[in-house]
């Protein structure tokens, strides 16, 4: 294997896309609210939702950088699932459809899933200077 300080090793968040019916977090969550669906959704799982094309702005960047080395690349905000789906159905001004709050552990995953799957990023900030799109900037964009 190579030395670690020869490669760029990535630990990335949740990531979303905003193109309609990419199913992806956001979108998949907008849809199912706007068709009146239940939302069950876990408020003691913390995560770093990260917009996919900042993902690939950010491996651009590391690339152009020569950054090397073990890295986490996510979006510095973080929120519960909970908290995200209601900020969702508040800004897209949803009327239908209920987010019900849950426990992560209330889902019947074949494995167990961490509670808190946000990421320190401030390495990966202060090393390229790269700016994440705020979820509020995400969420202007579906509107």
């Amino acid at each position: 294997m190579q030395n670690k300080n020869e490669i760029l090793i990535a630990r990335i968040s949740k990531i979303f896309g905003l193109e309609k019916n990419d199913n992806t977090l956001l979108t998949d969550w907008a849809k199912k609210l706007e068709n009146d669906k239940t939302l069950n959704c876990a408020i003691d799982q913390i995560i770093s939702p990260t917009y996919v094309r900042d993902l690939t702005r950010a491996f651009d960047i590391s690339m152009k950088k020569g950054i090397r080395g073990l890295y986490n690349i996510a979006s510095p905000e973080v929120f519960s699932r909970y908290d995200l789906a209601n900020l969702l159905k508040k800004r897209l001004n949803i009327k239908k459809g209920k987010i019900i709050p849950c426990s992560i552990k209330d889902f019947d995953f074949l494995d167990s899933r961490a509670l808190n799957t946000s990421l320190n990023v401030n390495k990966f900030l202060k090393d390229t200077k790269f700016k994440f799109s705020s979820l509020d900037d995400c969420i202007d964009t579906l509107i």
